[in-house]
């Protein structure tokens, strides 16, 4: 099963997100605090806030977390997601925003966000 992008983000990449795709995408944790974070911003931000949010999220601020986040998010995660347009990543300026197959996954992830709240309550 083909998870629906749109025709011209298709062309473009030339990479359709299928079902395993997105879960894979989702699977680590880091990688969805990440999108959640994304998923409500229009404006791009730094890698290190990025890091700094998902830090503060799963153990408050600490700037050895941070740091662990900001390397996983720069040699992993956000070029891993920038692959398939889920995010829109420049190493060289070091900033990322949400890209245009995010909104393909956002059904997913709010089933993701809703199974953490509720294993956490």
């Amino acid at each position: 099963m083909t998870v629906p992008t749109t025709p011209t983000d298709a062309r473009r990449t030339g990479t359709e997100l299928t079902m395993s795709t997105a879960f894979e995408l989702l699977a680590d944790r880091h990688r969805r605090l990440a999108l959640y974070c994304l998923s409500n911003r229009v404006e791009a931000i730094t890698r290190v806030d990025l890091a700094a949010e998902i830090a503060n999220r799963l153990d408050g601020p600490n700037d050895d977390l941070v740091e662990h986040i900001g390397i996983r998010l720069h040699h992993s995660h956000l070029p891993r997601l920038d692959e398939v347009d889920v995010v829109r990543y420049d190493p060289d300026v070091d900033r990322v925003q949400s890209g245009p197959a995010l909104t393909t996954l956002e059904p997913f992830l709010e089933l993701a966000r809703a199974e953490e709240r509720s294993t956490v309550a």
